[in-house]
């Protein structure tokens, strides 16, 4: 690493924690102000001992008692600045962190899906947990050090070399060489940090894997492949960590011979000069004093250094997520129309270059009417869902919300235009209630109650015995997932949105409750455009228009009997699914 790079790390390191406690400039200017005075008392305490000595040795009994008195009101000066300096340091350290972790939360909420997608959650958590609270360590611990250490070590070259020069070179005779070798030693400190807290978010991420798939693991037994996994990354993590500790151990040594070499030396030779006559006690007392004090700050700073190098790993991986490109956030709210509330133009899209998803989709959603996408796994629907949310913005085409192109719109009145019901059903930790009130969270619970009616969850819902105030526990796990599924229905109808997104939603239920919800759907979905993603063909034969989707392409459209009638691509799939459902009430 060279000089430049060095110094660029302990300049990013300091500028991204600045951000944070810029806000808290009060308390930071409590906790320097209190290193200051906490310095200037060590280094007067130090005066002081040398003034007592030699008025004790002349019998000055009067000036004597001024200064005992003068080093007791420095020790505690120096309590209360210490504690000042502490408080305010973890007061400013905690609330500064906090505030970084609310700045990464709120970034996660505002990065782009495909972005979000492309990380590791358990990478993105470690990033708030892990690698914030290595920089609370050293904003709380080291921070002030940055003020204190310098002064100490100025004032007291300064002193040394008032009380005796010859005696101040001695003592420094062997400091460069050990401060070389010691800021040698914590060179690869920094980027075997950096590795240490990337290994450490893939562990997380792989064991936050291992979790929310635990059914999924031992279901086909693979908890010792898994382990495996989390443990090679646990274990690359704890690799650098032991190199860490090397480098750190290598260190010690060093500072030890920092520590002692000096002070022996002048011990020597500063006795020599006092049995000379060449210096009196006091002084050299003072001066063995200010000279272990120097030497401690001295020492301090290549383990500041280091410090701040490991710490420049999570801070640069904390910066990269807090500078990283978020959703639009520009666009405008516009008024709902009547009539044909979506309309996609030619929209050609994929996740890879060259490699297009869906191409030239056109259609229309119209209050009132229902369209539905049919076609095989990987044949574009859920991506079409997908760009009408804006989570992906199509290269060629377009795609109209109430007359006006998607970019044009703000985003987050875009999506309120939008009730969806997924395939993946997610529920929050929480009540029941509170699951179906973020479709509207100013709704009053007669509405709540009208929504699970509409979604076919009422009855289910006041058989349980806490009702609506049944904990779903995470990932609504407590639920089945038919129920699941008819909370997130309801979770849709209390939102009230104009366009209905329906991706498999009511693949989880059986066939009673499936005929009941398509009932309830089919009322709710009168007075909203409907899009249908479904794989039963069952649930779509009433939709008003069905696009036949073949390789990211509609290669059939028009209604239920319209398509049968053409004996093409959708009349070969839906016999195929009907003879596949004969055959297995057979087998049963």
């Amino acid at each position: 690493m060279t000089q430049n790079s060095k110094s660029s790390t302990l300049r990013k390191t300091i500028s991204g924690i600045y951000r944070f406690i810029r806000p808290y400039k009060g308390w930071v200017i409590t906790a320097l102000t209190a290193s200051v005075i906490a310095a200037i008392c060590d280094l007067a305490g130090v005066y002081l001992i040398q003034q007592m000595i030699d008025n004790a040795l002349a019998s000055e009994t009067q000036r004597l008692a001024i200064i005992v008195v003068l080093v007791v009101i420095m020790v505690l000066a120096g309590f209360v600045a210490n504690y000042f300096l502490t408080y305010a340091s973890g007061r400013f350290g905690t609330k500064a962190v906090g505030d970084m972790r609310n700045a990464l939360a709120a970034r996660l909420s505002e990065l782009p899906v495909s972005d979000v997608e492309s990380e590791r959650s358990g990478d993105l958590v470690s990033r708030i947990t892990n690698d914030a609270s290595a920089i609370q360590t050293f904003i709380s611990q080291r921070f002030t050090s940055l003020i204190y250490a310098p002064i100490i070590v100025v004032s007291a070259l300064i002193y040394l070399g008032c009380l005796n020069w010859k005696l101040t070179l001695v003592s420094f005779a062997a400091t460069p060489i050990m401060m070389y070798i010691a800021n040698l030693i914590s060179k690869p400190i920094h980027e075997q940090s950096s590795n240490y807290y990337g290994a450490l978010a893939e562990a997380n991420s792989v064991a936050q894997e291992a979790i929310a798939g635990n059914t999924i693991t031992k279901a086909f037994n693979l908890q010792k492949p898994m382990y495996a996994k989390v443990e090679r990354f646990y274990y690359k993590s704890m690799h650098n960590g032991f190199k860490i500790a090397k480098q750190e151990s290598l260190m010690r040594p060093s500072v030890v011979m920092m520590y002692e070499l000096p002070v022996v030396l002048c011990t020597i030779y500063g006795g020599y000069l006092a049995v000379s006559g060449l210096l009196g006690a006091g002084a050299l007392v003072a001066f063995l004093q200010m000279l272990r004090m120097l030497v401690i700050q001295t020492i301090k700073i290549p383990d500041l250094v280091a410090n701040a190098r490991s710490v420049a790993g999570a801070v640069g991986r904390i910066s990269e997520l807090l500078e990283a490109p978020t959703e639009r956030t520009n666009g405008r709210a516009f008024t709902p129309v009547e009539k044909d509330l979506v309309l996609v133009e030619d929209v050609t899209f994929g996740y890879e270059m060259d490699k297009n998803i869906i191409s030239g989709v056109s259609f229309t959603l119209t209050k009132g009417k229902t369209v539905a996408l049919v076609g095989s796994s990987g044949s574009g629907k859920s991506t079409i869902l997908n760009l009408l949310l804006s989570f992906h913005e199509p290269p060629k085409g377009a795609i109209r919300v109430h007359g006006h192109d998607l970019k044009d719109w703000n985003l987050k009145a875009l999506r309120d235009q939008f009730a969806v019901v997924s395939q993946d059903t997610f529920l929050f930790p929480g009540t029941i209630e509170d699951n179906i009130r973020l479709g509207n969270p100013d709704a009053d619970f007669n509405q709540i109650v009208e929504a699970t009616k509409i979604a076919g969850a009422y009855s289910f819902i006041q058989d349980l015995p806490e009702g609506f105030q049944t904990q779903v526990g995470e990932r609504g796990t407590v639920l089945s997932g038919g129920q699941k599924q008819r909370i997130s229905i309801a979770r849709a109808a209390l939102k009230k949105a104009t366009i209905l997104l329906l991706d498999e939603a009511t693949s989880a239920l059986d066939t009673e409750s499936e005929s009941q919800v398509q009932q309830a759907l089919e009322v709710f979905s009168k007075n909203h455009a409907t899009l249908v993603i479904a794989h039963r063909l069952s649930t779509i034969k009433m939709a008003d228009e069905i696009l036949m989707l073949d390789q990211g392409r509609i290669a059939e459209r028009g209604t239920h009997q319209e398509l049968m009638e053409q004996d093409g691509l959708y009349r070969q799939y839906y016999l195929r699914q009907s003879n596949e459902n004969l055959a297995k009430e057979e087998e049963l």
